[in-house]
């Protein structure tokens, strides 16, 4: 199956872009906040106030003493960080997905699925980004004016290496894949909300009798701003004290009084008990909550139109592609047909190059309805495999059928999904009456194994419909006859039908009838002991053609079964 149109050459890299690109807006808008998030982390005393006057006292004091620049002191490293943490994230994050998916459409991933995803994706961008970040801490916590304070980004990651090697660099990295459980539980409770607002939002198409298009597929902002506060408020609440201790050992004015983690631990607990693992944490939430929301909003929208884009961009494509060629010869359309239409709705090339696939197009003049790739021998899915399940059941109440065949009454959808274990059971639709909708409780063993079965039965079916061609000379001996006759019964045992051509060699005489008889008689007495002729024979002139199956070959299933 071809994957959707993708605006740059994979979808990936479209999720990276629109990552980096939610990254940068993200910094622009909450860049202030950020920077007072890391000052009252470093802080070994209490801000005064509570946590609104402590920000609004802190932005006059940042903007007394450094400036309107002050605000935005040390967003070049926090532009770099946050944008090249976002995409990257979301570059292998969807990588991943895809892996895990196998890139099949409609494929629904366990949460451990996603959090293993996240969790991944996490790890290797933290591993990668955490230079950026210790320069942007120690720009935060330093002024403009000081001494030793880094002019930018290069400039600070050269003075750290000059100070502290490449050691210094990813000072705090272990701290940073702890953090990585924030993401992941962040992306986890993201990803099911999301899912979860789609098959709303597919069960109120069908309610309403409309067809849901690419345009439709995309949720609102209000939703994705909800989904991913509530889903970044449960991740921080659980692991932000691992940020405390990781700015106060990046920190490079208190690298004496924290030079460890379990010293920055045991130091902080002594200090300030359990309160100071979570200093900044107002400020965190005000700051993360607006950004998170900010971020996912854009990235939501920025991926939506990068997908869109590349849909309308391949249909304009293909059709200017088709029109060029209605205007050429039927030669031309003939040699070109195949290659262009597979590039313009991006289909796998290699597939097409193989002469057992088969490229369908259905259109209209000027447009085009549908392209698609099968395989000659194409398996046809298993009947019932289309039926709407869990989630993705169009109606808010059904009807379960018991194990007696009975029905039960009218039982709302949440209430029967909540006694199913996604597990070792799903939900399936199999009445679609709309005023009393059936749904059936399924094992996920039995289906796999009927669905094994199934693709077994399939798969003798497509093996079934190839036939294979045989030579043979009428000058073979009798008595090699049979030897030659291996090829034939190696064939048929591999479910292919075979076609047996006997010719004479271009030097040879043609035969007379009476020896063409003589060899065909042979053959027949041969080739009865493992197979039959399922089509009457041809003979024109010197040439004839037997039309052998295997004997069982009757009993294997044929396409309507």
């Amino acid at each position: 199956m071809s994957s959707p149109p993708s605006f740059f050459p994979t979808s990936a890299l479209d999720h990276a872009a629109a990552g980096l690109g939610a990254g940068v807006v993200a910094v622009l808008c909450m860049h202030p906040l950020d920077l007072l998030k890391v000052k009252f982390q470093v802080a070994t005393t209490p801000p005064p106030g509570g946590v609104g006057r402590a920000i609004l006292s802190s932005l006059r004091d940042i903007r007394a003493q450094e400036g309107w620049r002050g605000l935005y002191r040390g967003v070049g490293p926090n532009i770099a960080g946050n944008a090249a943490s976002w995409g990257f994230y979301f570059l292998f994050y969807n990588m991943l997905k895809k892996r895990a998916t196998g890139d099949e459409p409609g494929f629904v991933m366990s949460p451990g699925a996603y959090l293993l995803c996240s969790a991944q994706a996490s790890a290797v961008t933290a591993v990668m980004t955490n230079p950026l970040w210790v320069v942007k801490v120690r720009m935060f916590t330093t002024r403009a004016d000081a001494p030793t304070a880094y002019r930018g980004l290069w400039h600070g990651l050269a003075s750290i290496y000059r100070a502290d090697g490449v050691r210094g660099l990813w000072r705090g990295t272990s701290l940073a894949l702890f953090g990585v459980s924030n993401g992941a539980l962040q992306f986890v409770a993201y990803e099911k909300m999301k899912e979860w607002g789609f098959a709303r939002k597919r069960r109120q198409f069908a309610r309403e009798g409309r067809e849901m298009t690419p345009a439709d597929d995309k949720l609102s902002n209000t939703s994705y701003t909800i989904m991913s506060g509530a889903a970044k408020l449960a991740a921080l609440t659980s692991t932000y004290p691992y940020q405390v201790v990781r700015s106060r050992i990046q920190n490079n004015a208190t690298t004496h009084l924290y030079p460890t983690i379990p010293a920055t631990i045991k130091r902080t607990w002594a200090a300030e008990g359990v309160k100071g693992f979570y200093r900044g944490l107002g400020t965190n939430l005000v700051r993360v909550l607006p950004g998170t929301c900010v971020t996912f909003v854009v990235y939501e929208n920025l991926a939506w139109l990068l997908k869109t884009t590349a849909a309308q961009r391949a249909a304009r494509e293909a059709i200017g592609l088709l029109r060029v060629l209605e205007r050429q010869s039927p030669e031309v359309i003939h040699a070109l047909h195949l290659m262009t239409i597979a590039f313009a709705f991006r289909c796998a090339t290699s597939a097409l190059r193989r002469p057992a696939n088969v490229l369908t197009v259905t259109r209209r003049p000027g447009a085009i309805t549908a392209v698609s790739v099968r395989h000659a021998g194409h398996r046809a899915p298993m009947p019932g495999t289309n039926h709407p399940r869990n989630e993705a059941i169009p109606h808010r109440a059904a009807h379960l059928v018991a194990e007696d065949g009975s029905l039960g009454p009218l039982t709302p959808l949440r209430t029967l999904l909540a006694a199913v274990d996604p597990a070792t059971h799903f939900l399936e639709l199999v009445g679609t009456n709309p005023a009393a909708p059936i749904v059936k409780l399924k094992s996920k063993k039995e289906h796999f194994l009927k669905q094994k079965e199934w693709n077994k039965r399939q798969k003798a079916v497509a093996t079934s419909n190839v036939t294979k061609e045989v030579q043979m000379s009428w000058g073979v001996e009798a008595g090699d006859l049979a030897h030659k006759l291996r090829k034939v019964r190696k064939e048929l045992e591999k479910g292919s039908r075979v076609e047996l051509v006997f010719s004479p060699k271009v030097p040879q005489r043609p035969p007379t009838a009476a020896h063409m008889s003589e060899r065909l008689k042979e053959a027949t007495v041969h080739i009865a002991e493992f197979a039959k002729e399922w089509a009457p024979r041809k003979v024109e002139g010197a040439v004839a053609i037997m039309y052998l199956k295997a004997l069982e070959d009757a009993k294997k299933p044929s396409n309507a079964a």
